[in-house]
């Protein structure tokens, strides 16, 4: 899903080549729980590497567009970019109980009375994570 282009791009910035880095490890965690035959485990890792992966091109492709193809005197720094995940607990019968909305792309290591698991990535505030938090799951 990401191009070679694109990553020899994203090597100008470091914001751009840890955004590449990031959906890496999904794709990492995805062939992983694959090869230890969990395939639910690497559907969900997939899913979320697609959203990241895509994230992580746009990116690219607004931060550090080619930077072989400039002369480098008119570029501008790039800003750090801030994106939260929101993770959510869900019950063996399916409940969502609980939600979490943190910057970290690690699962939570609170106390869950299920599975913590990624139900979004990517938000560019924590208000924007938490209303779709509420708005999908009811969680305030």
């Amino acid at each position: 899903m990401i191009s070679s282009t694109v990553r020899s791009n994203s090597n100008a910035d470091a914001q751009c080549s840890s955004q590449i880095a990031n959906a890496d490890s999904y794709l990492a965690a995805a062939k992983a729980a694959c090869a230890k035959g969990d395939t639910a485990g690497a559907t969900t890792y997939y899913t979320q590497y697609q959203k990241v992966a895509d994230y992580a091109v746009s990116v690219v492709k607004t931060l550090c567009p080619g930077s072989s193809s400039s002369s480098g005197s008119s570029q501008s720094p790039a800003l750090p970019v801030t994106t939260y995940n929101l993770f959510v607990c869900r019950t063996s019968s399916n409940t969502v109980t609980n939600g979490l909305c943190t910057t970290s792309s690690s699962t939570p290591t609170s106390t869950c009375s299920g599975t913590w698991y990624n139900a979004g990535s990517n938000y560019t505030t924590q208000a924007a994570c938490s209303a779709d938090a509420a708005s999908r799951y009811g969680l305030k």
